[in-house]
């Protein structure tokens, strides 16, 4: 897992840049975009959290691809702006695609999420493979496959222990304490058959769902 935190661009790319691995980077920017690519942008099986306060999360340049290949990318701004921009055209592999919001595509013309009347999506946007759609208190799951066993959830908002079971679809969580922020729900979940195993006592609070 890999942290990074600033009140500028946290990647500025002025060319082609793939980022890829098996791991999990965590990036914020404070107040600026988190990530700027000026060429073509490459996420490949990894997993990418980017959030900020005010600003677009994700910018690309007009003529450029956004290619996502499996594993999982997330944009959230605190503030409602747009979560990913700019990109002439988003690419998706195989068994990735637009998992929150629902229902909504990216508009090559306007270079932008939309949803079907047209209008951007704003504040939080999630592509990601089939095995990447759950998150606990806005934090998503990682490994791009079943081949990674247990998965376990940790960060702000989470104590206790909380795993996923990739070869049973299994959720457990194990005397936990969950707390949402105002834009996550306590759990969000598209896994079709998704069990919940409780153990101990567990808590959930969240402003929303």
């Amino acid at each position: 897992t890999n942290i990074i935190t600033t009140d500028t661009y946290v990647i500025h790319s002025y060319a082609d840049l793939t980022i890829q691995g098996t791991g999990t980077l965590f990036v914020t920017s404070t107040n600026n975009i988190t990530i700027w690519a000026e060429g073509n942008l490459t996420f490949s099986s990894c997993t990418v959290e980017a959030r900020n306060n005010s600003h677009t999360v994700i910018a690309g340049t007009s003529g450029k691809t956004l290619t996502v290949n499996g594993g999982s990318l997330s944009a959230q701004c605190n503030s409602g702006a747009y979560p990913i921009e700019g990109f002439g055209h988003l690419s998706m592999a195989e068994g990735t695609s637009i998992t929150y919001p629902a229902n909504v595509h990216y508009d090559e013309a306007s270079n932008r999420l939309e949803y079907a009347d047209g209008s951007a999506v704003t504040g939080k946007a999630a592509i990601e493979s089939v095995n990447h759609s759950l998150w606990v208190a806005g934090h998503k799951l990682g490994g791009s496959n079943s081949s990674m066993g247990t998965y376990t959830f940790t960060g702000t908002g989470i104590t206790g222990t909380v795993t996923y079971d990739f070869s049973t679809n299994t959720l457990t969580l194990n005397n936990t304490n969950i707390t949402a922020s105002s834009l996550d729900d306590g759990i969000e979940s598209n896994i079709s058959g998704l069990k919940i195993q409780l153990e101990g006592t567990n808590i959930i609070t969240t402003d929303t769902y």
